[in-house]
C-alpha cells in the first residue's frame, strides 16, 4: 500500500508505503489540492507505477487537514488476469482439439461406407456383376445409397441373366 497525507494546498505532509517487491518504484501520484480531492468525490482512479498500475482513492479530510491518498498496486491483479488468459487459451485449444477429434470421428463414421460403395461401383463398371456395396450403415443416408446400389445391381444381374436366357433360347 501507499498512503500519502497532503496539505490543502497539495504539498506532501507525510507518506508511508510498502512496495509490492523491493525493486518496485512508488506510484506516480498527481499533486492534488483539497479542491481537487473534493472534485474527485471518492472516485478511484489508476496511475502508473513503473510497471503495474496503482489504484488510488483520495479522501478530503477537512479544510485544515487536507486530504488522504491511498493507493494499492495492481500487480497481483495483472498477474491474475495474465494467468486467467493463459488458462483460457489452453482450455480453448484443448476444447478445439476435442471438438476437432469428435468431428473427425463423426465424419469418418458417417462417410465410412463411401469406399465400399465406390469399390463396388468400379468393380461393376469393370464387369463384375456380383459386386455389392457393404450394407453395414443401414440407418444412414450412405447405408440407404448402398442398399439402393445393391438393389440396382441385383436388377441388372437379373436382367442380364434374363437376356442371356432369351439369347440361349433363341439359338
Amino acid at each position: 500500500y501507499y498512503v500519502r497525507l497532503v496539505s490543502p494546498s497539495g504539498s506532501v505532509v507525510e507518506e508511508w508505503w510498502t512496495p509490492p517487491s523491493p525493486d518496485d518504484p512508488a506510484p506516480a501520484l498527481p499533486s492534488l489540492t483539497l479542491d481537487d480531492a473534493r472534485e474527485l468525490d471518492g472516485r478511484p482512479f489508476t496511475v502508473d507505477g513503473g510497471g503495474a498500475g496503482w489504484r488510488v482513492v483520495v479522501e478530503p479530510r477537512g479544510d485544515r487537514a487536507g486530504s488522504l491518498l491511498v493507493a494499492r498496486s495492481l500487480a497481483d491483479v495483472d498477474a491474475t488476469v495474465d494467468h486467467l488468459e493463459r488458462v483460457s487459451l489452453l482450455a480453448g485449444v484443448a476444447l478445439l482439439g476435442a471438438l476437432t477429434a469428435a468431428a473427425y470421428l463423426a465424419v469418418r463414421r458417417t462417410l465410412g461406407a463411401v469406399p465400399g460403395i465406390e469399390d463396388a461401383a468400379l468393380a461393376m463398371l469393370n464387369g463384375d456383376r456380383r459386386a455389392r456395396a457393404p450394407e453395414d450403415h443401414h440407418r444412414s443416408e450412405l447405408g440407404h445409397i448402398g442398399s439402393a446400389f445393391n438393389s440396382m445391381a441385383d436388377r441388372l444381374l437379373t436382367a442380364y441373366r434374363t437376356q442371356e436366357q432369351a439369347t440361349d433360347d433363341a439359338r
